[in-house]
């Protein structure tokens, strides 16, 4: 079999949950020299999707054109119409991150996805010495971010159900890896010590730790991305410390339901918990209540007081997603 002659060197891949910190990490890494860090395309997430389904070479081409033009952050490249097809998609996707990094004058590529731990196979063939970033933060927390975010549907059930799948699927990849491959980061950490755990990190990388990332705020493309969307809304601020939120902002029965779920994962990634485990019975009730909430939630006050472009935007890139995955 020919070997693909397309591969990112030393390619750093970003694992996380929504609501976790990976915008912020994402901008950090981005400020420095020699990393380029493309805001999230969807493009990994669907390239094996798109390569396998029944269209044409043409229309695939046209569908790949369509999600990254509904992308929600910012890319120095603006659009597609001098990146070579090839009639290869994963060569397509290729040359469009290869075309940003070389745009940005960077050497190495730090890509973030959604549920990066189902496309593994392609990072493989996409891949010379891929190194991952496992990015966790706390459920709670987490659950309320989701529940927060306008354009979120669905609250705690639906965030807690969506944290415990990605800690599984987190699992799963790192029994592929060699342990010098991943490293793993708790969003509370690097808040809370951002210098030390940078400089974890880029040990991790072995690549050179530079004061100024820390200064990823100031850049005007994270300024004006931070006015695109209102889950982007902090990436204009110092990094500050936002943890144990859900404390005085969850109810009880929420902070109940979430420990109660995600109970071995808290205790895994060394989450303190608050509240007593309950019976089943008494859970089942608490669970009840977490479904009708979330039932509320699926379409939330908060999207309807988005500007027009937000909403334009969202529902843009929605109804693409919509269309590849209804691929067949």
């Amino acid at each position: 079999m020919k070997k693909n002659n397309f591969k990112f060197n030393s390619p750093i891949w970003l694992v996380s949950s929504d609501r976790s910190g990976s915008n912020l990490l994402l901008k950090i890494l981005d400020n420095h020299s020699k990393i380029c860090s493309p805001a999230m395309s969807h493009l990994i997430r669907f390239a094996d999707k798109i390569s396998t389904c029944s269209l044409t070479i043409a229309k695939k081409k046209l569908i790949i054109k369509k999600l990254f033009n509904s992308k929600l952050g910012y890319w120095k490249l603006k659009n597609l119409k001098k990146i070579n097809f090839s009639n290869n998609v994963l060569k397509y996707i290729y040359y469009i991150f290869q075309k940003e990094m070389r745009l940005n004058n960077k050497e190495f590529l730090f890509i973030k996805e959604i549920e990066l731990y189902k496309n593994y196979k392609i990072i493989k063939k996409l891949s010379n010495n891929p190194r991952f970033i496992f990015l966790t933060r706390d459920p709670r927390d987490m659950a309320l971010s989701w529940k927060k975010t306008p354009n979120f549907r669905g609250g705690v059930l639906r965030a807690t159900s969506l944290w415990i799948n990605n800690q599984k699927g987190f699992i799963t990849l790192k029994k592929k890896l060699n342990k010098g491959q991943f490293i793993n980061i708790r969003y509370e950490d690097l808040i809370k010590n951002k210098k030390t755990i940078l400089k974890k990190i880029f040990h991790f990388l072995n690549i050179d730790y530079e004061k100024n990332i820390l200064n990823f705020y100031k850049k005007n493309e994270t300024q004006t991305m931070s006015k695109t969307q209102w889950m982007f809304n902090n990436l204009s601020k110092p990094i500050f410390r936002n943890s144990n939120k859900f404390l005085n902002e969850l109810t009880n029965n929420e902070i109940i339901y979430i420990e109660q779920k995600t109970s071995k994962y808290l205790k895994k990634n060394k989450y303190k918990k608050y509240k007593k485990k309950l019976s089943q019975k008494r859970f089942k009730i608490i669970e009840k209540e977490m479904i009708v909430n979330n039932d509320k939630l699926m379409n939330k006050d908060g999207y309807l007081k988005l500007s027009k472009i937000e909403k334009a935007r969202s529902e843009k890139l929605n109804k693409v997603l919509h269309e590849i995955i209804n691929l067949n």
